[in-house]
């Protein structure tokens, strides 16, 4: 059936891509070689993203450690469940993952996980709570394998997925299941996207 329109003009992300080709670049990188522009750029960027990270004089307070169990030991590593305030009544629960053995302070990184039962499939735990022996599934227990490549890692729960579910999401026979739509459309709708 032909339409009216022109088909481009339906696509669904091309307001989005308008948006972005019209928006101002804060932080794009200098077109010159000219070492003041690139230094002037640097401390910007520096100032920027450490007020993001919240380390600037100024920035916002570091997320709240409001519970931790006690660590497991595996072997190679050690494992400690926690829960931290994300934003103001914003519980995350995480894994601290670190390895054993190390000599100082070491590399960390934050591990992000996408769809499936949540971050417990990033650290090595089946649906059921079983520890695995081996990598399997979609995250292939990937946190897990930069804690044995010697970083330090946080595993956080995202929203709408594991142990952030919706009540109503959470069934025993389907472990994968998320609120991922729900939180979406109502982030959307709020302004206020995951």
């Amino acid at each position: 059936m032909m339409g009216i329109t022109d088909p481009g003009r339906l696509r669904p992300l091309a307001p989005y891509e308008a948006l972005y080709a019209e928006g101002p670049r804060r932080f794009a990188i200098p077109a010159t070689a000219e070492p003041a522009a690139w230094e002037a750029w640097r401390a910007a960027f520096r100032a920027s993203l450490a007020g993001r990270l919240a380390i600037a004089p100024g920035a916002a307070p570091p997320p709240r450690l409001l519970a931790s169990a006690p660590p497991t030991d595996h072997g190679d590593y050690r494992r400690t469940y926690l829960e931290f305030e994300g934003a103001p009544g914003v519980v995350v629960p995480a894994w601290l993952l670190v390895p054993h053995g190390l000599p100082g302070p070491a590399p960390a990184v934050i591990a992000v996980h996408g769809h499936g039962y949540g971050v417990d499939d990033t650290v090595g735990i089946d649906p059921d709570g079983a520890e695995r022996d081996a990598p399997q599934g979609f995250h292939q227990s990937f946190a897990l394998a930069l804690c044995r490549q010697g970083m330090v890692v946080l595993a956080p729960e995202l929203a709408a997925f594991g142990r952030r579910r919706e009540p109503g999401d959470v069934r025993p026979d389907a472990p994968a299941a998320n609120s991922c739509h729900q939180a979406a459309w109502w982030g959307l709708m709020l302004g206020r996207p995951l």
